[in-house]
């Protein structure tokens, strides 16, 4: 029987190559013609591989280089359900009869894009809902997730995905002039190496107009550093319970929703518990993300 083979797929990008391989891969290989009893001649020779390779869940690089890994993993084996979770109490605000809220067409960004697999659940919940979606824009900072959305995701769901850095204060200016009335971020916030800092928050609320709405998904157990500890602390005990969720860390927002869910498995087989968190920003926010480049 022949044996699956798997390729990693860097789309040319020599910045990849280096991360595909981070651990010395073990190889299996199979000649499927060895005992068909035909004969072969040496340029059509065939082999099967199959690659035995440790990888980090948070190597998003070398996820995203093979094709389908990261839905394979993380969708159908560890049964992520954040993107459905966020997106579903998302709709469950924007379809009310709330005058506060966005009646007008949405434009959304998406921050932590990764391979379009929040994209693909707006486009999915929001086709047949008012208000519909007018624009869609998702931002990563990692080229191979841009490569990923549009390679795996066919037709991809964003009108347009940039690669940026949200700590940078040009690229704030840059979407503040597109005039979001959403801004989600699903399962990207952490201190992890993967991870996006909280901070990315700030520039979140700050790109958001006003009366607009930002969605977002947080672990309980996330933990920040030095000056970030007692701009976030308010937030962080709003996450865990043990404060009012007004927001107020912000000065801007209004915390409107929240839900607390199964984030995905562990390797472990238990379930992770994430809080989605739906605010609606109240006033103008300016200046927050101090980066000059």
């Amino acid at each position: 029987m022949a044996m699956t083979t798997v390729k990693p797929d860097t789309n040319g990008d020599p910045n990849l190559s280096n991360d595909v391989l981070t651990t010395n891969p073990s190889f299996t290989i199979n000649f499927p013609q060895k005992d068909d009893g035909s004969s072969v001649l040496q340029d059509a020779e065939t082999f099967d591989v199959t690659i035995k390779h440790r990888i980090r869940i948070h190597d998003y690089n070398t996820l995203y280089s093979y094709p389908g890994l990261y839905d394979h993993l993380i969708e159908e084996t560890l049964l992520c359900q954040s993107p459905q979770q966020l997106i579903t109490l998302l709709r469950t605000h924007l379809t009310t009869t709330d005058p506060q809220l966005p009646t007008t067409p949405l434009r959304i960004l998406d921050i932590g894009a990764g391979n379009g697999r929040v994209g693909l659940e707006l486009r999915r919940q929001f086709r047949a809902t008012a208000p519909p979606i007018a624009r869609l824009v998702g931002t990563d900072l990692l080229e191979s997730a841009k490569l990923a959305a549009l390679r795996d995701r066919r037709p991809c769901p964003f009108d347009e995905y940039v690669v940026a850095d949200l700590t940078q204060r040009t690229v704030v200016e840059r979407f503040k002039a597109e005039r979001f009335n959403v801004v989600t971020i699903c399962a990207a916030l952490g201190d992890g190496d993967g991870d996006l800092p909280l901070r990315v928050v700030d520039a979140a609320v700050e790109v958001l107009g006003e009366g607009g709405v930002l969605a977002f998904t947080v672990n309980g157990s996330v933990g920040v550093e030095g000056e970030g500890r007692e701009r976030f602390g308010g937030f962080l005990e709003s996450v865990r319970g043990e404060g009012v969720g007004e927001g107020t860390h912000w000065g801007g927002v209004r915390e409107i929703g929240r839900r607390r869910y199964r984030h995905r498995l562990s390797v472990k087989g238990e379930w992770i518990e994430y809080l989605a968190l739906v605010y609606r920003k109240v006033g103008e926010v300016n200046g927050v993300v101090d980066g000059k480049n």
